[in-house]
């Protein structure tokens, strides 16, 4: 009896092993991230709001005992500095950005691209075709959802692209289109309406510009370096956690917060 009992409590233990691969897990994760707020507020750009998803993971990581450290940076600088183990990862990624990053099977949250023109310019996004009929303003190094994705890696349609990087790139694209050296910009729908709302809280010039049409709706993830030793146990982690109903309660909670404010 008491050798049967302690083989049951050996399988026990080995079982428990398998489901929950949270062991050796960092006390600390530093996430690479660009400001896109309201997803990801810098802290020059918004100090008291961090943003909808650096609240969001910083809570979950909080429950594990993990210190969430996001580190802003000009994406094209975030992307390099993840894929060579400067920080431990990012936190908004599409698959199209990892390089050689590991990335949860669980979305963090969805986006949607949307493009937005001058009050009197009627052009509207349709389909491919109708992305030749204007010049685009878009950031260096972002991953978009076709048909834009190819549109901006052909050859063919570099007279009809503005490529954007540096710090703000939001409201440099903004500038463009509104000095007429772009028709269009593309911009995530949230993002947009959050820098329209801000500015108008503080008396900047409103954009004035309108939406004129959407790409499909995509997940966003995050990444993490697999040079980080606990690589492996992290996205074991976010996988199971991410899809958890409290989790996604928890997201869609701090979202209304960001949409209300």
């Amino acid at each position: 009896m008491t050798r049967l009992l302690i083989l049951l409590l050996l399988f026990a233990s080995s079982f428990h092993g398998r489901t929950q691969p949270t062991d050796n897990l960092p006390s600390q994760l530093t996430l690479a991230a660009t400001d896109w707020c309201p997803f990801s507020c810098s802290p020059s750009g918004s100090p008291q709001r961090p943003g909808i998803i650096s609240e969001y993971l910083s809570q979950i990581l909080k429950q594990h005992n993990i210190t969430l450290n996001i580190k802003f940076l000009p994406w094209s600088r975030a992307l390099v500095e993840a894929n060579n183990g400067t920080v431990d990862g990012l936190l908004t990624v599409v698959p199209e950005e990892t390089g050689h990053l590991l990335m949860p099977k669980t979305a963090t949250a969805n986006y949607t691209d949307c493009f937005f023109v001058r009050p009197d310019e009627n052009w509207r996004y349709r389909d491919s075709a109708s992305l030749k009929q204007v010049k685009i303003a878009y950031v260096q190094d972002y991953g978009y959802n076709e048909p834009l994705h190819s549109h901006i890696h052909d050859p063919g349609n570099a007279a009809r692209l503005f490529e954007v990087s540096g710090a703000d790139p939001s409201r440099r694209m903004v500038r463009l289109v509104q000095a007429g050296r772009a028709d269009a910009l593309i911009e995530e729908q949230l993002v947009a309406a959050w820098a329209q709302k801000q500015a108008t809280k503080k008396l900047y010039q409103p954009t004035q510009l309108k939406p004129a049409g959407c790409l499909n709706s995509n997940p966003f993830y995050l990444a993490i370096s697999p040079d980080l030793p606990a690589s492996k146990a992290l996205i074991q982690l976010f996988d199971r956690v991410l899809q958890q109903p409290e989790s996604l309660k928890l997201l869609e909670k701090i979202t209304q917060s960001y949409i209300a404010d």
